[in-house]
């Protein structure tokens, strides 16, 4: 079987689904169009590289993990602009590492070590037949271990795909119960929901 980028991702609610396009909008050239069909807005967990027949291992090891969380209450507190591999500006919404967002992320750290990989490149990612993958995702994917082995470095965030957002309504609370692997995509865009499971 093929091996493919995939992430893992807490899929936020709605209304903050609302919020990122909204955003996503106001910039008149984003360097990808955020969406509810096959770009969705995400909180990444974990990246890595896996064949697509252990994609149901995967999916078992999520469904243990989800089962020992509640839902959990998160918030928004800001927006940063990063600049990425190839010196685009790209702006996310920074939200609040509580404790039990960050033991997720270790928890997932740990139980899919074995899907870290610095063995990326660009044929593993997903794209339509006319779409211009960039190598900067391969970049995020090949350092993911690096850059978030350890717990203090974790940064989560909502990537709003833009530069030109404005907005400063916050702090904004939310909840999420939606933890899904998905396949990546150009700029490590969450273009395919593979599995999903509920934090309990």
């Amino acid at each position: 079987m093929s091996k493919i980028a995939i992430d893992v991702v807490l899929l936020p609610p709605d209304n903050i689904v609302d919020v990122c396009i909204f955003l996503n909008k106001q910039d008149p050239n984003p360097f990808s169009v955020l969406n509810k069909i096959d770009n969705f807005s995400h909180i990444t967990l974990f990246m890595g590289i896996a064949d697509e027949d252990q994609l149901l291992e995967i999916e078992k090891i999520l469904k243990n993990i989800a089962n020992d969380f509640n839902p959990l209450v998160l918030e928004i507190i800001d927006m940063y602009v990063e600049v990425t591999p190839d010196g685009r500006h790209s702006q996310e919404l920074v939200i609040s590492p509580t404790s039990e967002l960050v033991r997720l992320h270790s928890i997932l750290m740990n139980r899919l070590s074995q899907f870290l990989s610095e063995e990326v490149d660009i044929g593993m990612f997903y794209k339509d037949s006319e779409e211009k993958l960039h190598e900067a995702s391969v970049f995020w994917v090949k350092n993911f271990k690096k850059n978030n082995l350890n717990p203090i470095k974790f940064s989560p965030h909502i990537s709003l795909k833009c530069g030109r957002a404005q907005y400063d309504n916050y702090p904004i609370e939310f909840k999420v119960v939606r933890l899904a692997l998905c396949r990546l995509g150009d700029y490590c865009t969450c273009r395919k929901i593979l599995k999903e499971v509920e934090l309990r």
